[in-house]
């Protein structure tokens, strides 16, 4: 636990430096995946892909950067999934409350296009007897064509 600490202090710092210095490289891919990384180690996953978009946007040809943003979007869909499963397990059990809570981290983690997610929500809604927020989020299921 002692070096996980140390390391994501290094990282922080890492990024703060990087944050204060950025403004005078905006336009340099290896700055833009340097500072993802900072930043995925942080936690903050979806700043991180933006930050990845910005450096494939300014060199395409950059292949590390891809190789950053194939991993970061492998990592987002692997919490999507644990937090879906925990979402299923908890609706098996009937704690409701555990089923809601694990879909909005689920989305918040960037599974926002998983369908089973909003009707895991939906559904739990329901059974927490609140039927307006159960509508409202069976409207906000993405729809693909």
């Amino acid at each position: 636990m002692y070096d996980i600490d140390i390391r994501r202090d290094i990282f922080r710092r890492r990024f703060v430096c990087q944050s204060y210095c950025n403004h005078c490289t905006l336009d340099n891919a290896a700055c833009r995946s340097n500072r993802a990384a900072s930043l995925t180690v942080l936690g903050r996953l979806a700043e991180a892909v933006r930050d990845c978009d910005e450096a494939v946007w300014l060199d395409p040809g950059y292949s590390r950067v891809h190789q950053w943003l194939a991993s970061l979007h492998l990592h987002t869909l692997q919490l999507a999934e644990q937090h879906l499963n925990k979402c299923l397990d908890a609706m098996r059990i009937g704690d409701w409350k555990s089923a809601m809570r694990e879909g909005d981290v689920a989305i918040a983690a960037g599974a926002y296009s998983f369908p089973q997610l909003f009707t895991c929500r939906a559904e739990a809604l329901l059974k927490l007897h609140s039927l307006v927020d159960a509508g409202a989020g069976l409207s906000n299921i993405p729809k693909f064509e």
